[in-house]
């Protein structure tokens, strides 16, 4: 982080391009929330998440200009890809099984 006082984990703070010098990453139980500066150089922030629900995982890629933790958690559960857990042997790829995630 660029800045001493930026603390997005209090849902106080949005994130944006300029607070990031490199990757954030919110772990708990429940979701795995990575956000990164565009590697463009867009002012955006570039977020992938996945949050557990009922009977597997929601997936979601997206770009934001300002976002916090819960809204993209939010977004997560309401707009993400869901597949469905445990991984079943031939199941399609969606994004979200080539690696471990919330198991």
């Amino acid at each position: 982080m660029k800045s001493d006082t930026f603390r997005p984990a209090t849902g106080m703070h949005a994130i944006t391009a300029s607070n990031l010098d490199g990757l954030l990453t919110h772990r708990t139980e429940n979701e795995d929330l990575c956000f990164w500066p565009c590697q463009y150089g867009h002012n955006e922030v570039v977020f992938e998440g996945f949050v557990k629900s009922e009977g597997g995982i929601r997936h979601l890629v997206h770009r934001y200009d300002r976002v916090t933790l819960h809204g993209a958690a939010l977004d997560t559960l309401q707009h993400g890809a869901f597949a469905q857990r445990p991984y079943k042997l031939a199941q399609p790829c969606d994004g979200s099984i080539n690696s471990c995630v919330l198991a």
